[in-house]
């Protein structure tokens, strides 16, 4: 399927559709099923506003990955099954990026705390089942704050930095080992 502008604005234009009968779904039966498509549904509505690859664009995906956060939240606390702290993870490992792709000091300091929190997710998923998706994550969080500390200005950033690069290398060469 060939992405053009008036392609992605159908798609959008079906998504919030989508929203709104999710959100009177969620509205009228807040279960689980429903707070999860609801959730999605802002997740993919950021997903598109993100890739219009302007400041605006940043703001809106903002807006509606900051929207999906509390059901994730609450997902979670209600379960904290390997699912729903996979999905918590994955939340702040967006909003993180959102934060980081800022380019600014501000953004970059909001984008560690949001990867320190995917990290601490990622850590507990593979140590409480050891296999390659938690194994990836958890490289992936590792990763993203070494990238964090190789902005910093201190002298022991970059140690910082290695040790997670490190870390993460390590991860990905024993799930490499595993294929």
């Amino acid at each position: 399927v060939k992405q053009t502008p008036k392609a992605l604005e159908e798609a959008k234009q079906w998504y919030l559709k989508k929203l709104q009968a999710d959100e009177q779904n969620y509205e009228e039966t807040p279960c689980s099923e429903s707070r999860r498509n609801l959730s999605m549904s802002y997740a993919r509505l950021g997903n598109f506003a993100w890739a219009k690859k302007t400041p605006e664009g940043v703001e809106e995906a903002e807006q509606w990955f900051l929207k999906q956060l509390p059901l994730e939240k609450q997902k979670y606390e209600e379960n904290q099954s390997y699912e729903n702290s996979r999905s918590l993870s994955i939340a702040y490992n967006r909003l993180g990026d959102l934060a980081k792709s800022k380019k600014t000091r501000e953004g970059v300091a909001l984008a560690e705390e949001w990867f320190l929190k995917k990290l601490k997710i990622d850590d507990q998923n593979f140590q409480n089942n050891p296999n390659y998706i938690s194994r990836r994550d958890l490289a992936i969080a590792y990763s993203r704050i070494g990238d964090i500390e190789c902005t910093k200005t201190d002298s022991e950033a970059l140690i910082r930095a290695e040790k997670c690069h490190l870390k993460a290398f390590e991860l990905y060469n024993q799930n490499h080992g595993e294929k």
